[in-house]
């Protein structure tokens, strides 16, 4: 499963996947939400505060990567049909590993009711 999401998430993602590689001794946390076989947003752990966060229940509102794409679609994403959209998560180390990425239990709160599918490396 590993290899197949890093060959779906090289494929969809192209120059972000790449740029998160290229980041040697940084550890990165991405998401990417498809729809319909597309990428509309991607987003990232975000190490800064945000009154969304916050409303979300995120601790010290600092928000989650699945957040930060969502964030970028906000304004459409309730027209989009359950049924095309997937959230593809996945975690590189600052040893360029694949690892754990499984949304955690408050991005899931609001996650489950707006994707249909979702993948996750892990490691």
């Amino acid at each position: 499963m590993e290899k197949r999401l890093t060959e779906i998430a090289v494929n969809l993602m192209g120059a972000h996947f790449s740029s998160m590689i290229s980041m040697e001794g940084q550890k990165k946390h991405c998401s990417a939400i498809v729809y319909d076989g597309e990428v509309i947003a991607v987003g990232f752990n975000r190490h800064r505060t945000s009154q969304i966060a916050f409303e979300f229940g995120y601790q010290y509102g600092e928000y989650h990567a699945e957040l930060d794409a969502l964030i970028q679609i906000h304004h459409f994403a309730m027209d989009l049909e359950k049924d095309k959209l997937s959230l593809i998560n996945f975690r590189i180390n600052r040893f360029t590993n694949i690892g754990i990425s499984r949304p955690c239990s408050k991005c899931m709160r609001w996650a489950d009711g707006l994707f249909s599918t979702f993948m996750y490396t892990d490691a």
